[in-house]
């Protein structure tokens, strides 16, 4: 793993990530999306069935990946959602009734843009938002997107 503290909350994360995903079954579909400066998409929005095969290269995308930079958040929801640069979701071709999203907590943008994203854009997508925060003292980002979709949210310290 990483060095120190972030790499330990890294750690911790793809345990937490994988654990999840072998427990959803493999009738499940998924993606994963890494936030850092920006929103990076393993596959592009296409969900994959939660087997074997796709966990294992899952897990080989994710082993390669490197944590740098802040927590753009909302760049990696935008991401998550295909939404085009105006703010918007194509609902014939969004496939994901979820999204759980795994960090510190402390986010680049603060917590801010959460209200108006949920009235404005998820009131139609209807996405439940499931926030992990892992160590930190976060930024109040992820309750928000969580309690404000009827999704859930967890501290692990």
């Amino acid at each position: 793993g990483s060095q120190g503290a972030m790499g330990d909350r890294w750690d911790e994360a793809v345990e937490q990530l994988f654990g999840f995903l072998e427990a959803i079954g493999e009738e499940s579909r998924f993606d994963l999306v890494l936030f850092h400066d920006y929103g990076e998409a393993w596959r592009m929005g296409e969900l994959v069935p939660a087997d074997a095969k796709n966990l294992v290269k899952a897990r080989e995308w994710i082993d390669v990946q490197i944590p740098n930079g802040g927590t753009a958040l909302r760049m990696g929801v935008e991401t998550a959602l295909a939404m085009d640069k105006q703010g918007r979701i194509d609902l014939q071709k969004l496939e994901a009734d979820c999204v759980v999203v795994l960090c510190d907590g402390d986010t680049n943008e603060g917590s801010g843009w959460v209200a108006r994203f949920l009235e404005e854009t998820n009131a139609r997508a209807r996405i439940l938002f499931y926030g992990v925060q892992i160590g930190g003292d976060g930024d109040g980002t992820l309750e928000a997107l969580a309690n404000g979709s009827g999704g859930e949210f967890a501290h692990i310290e």
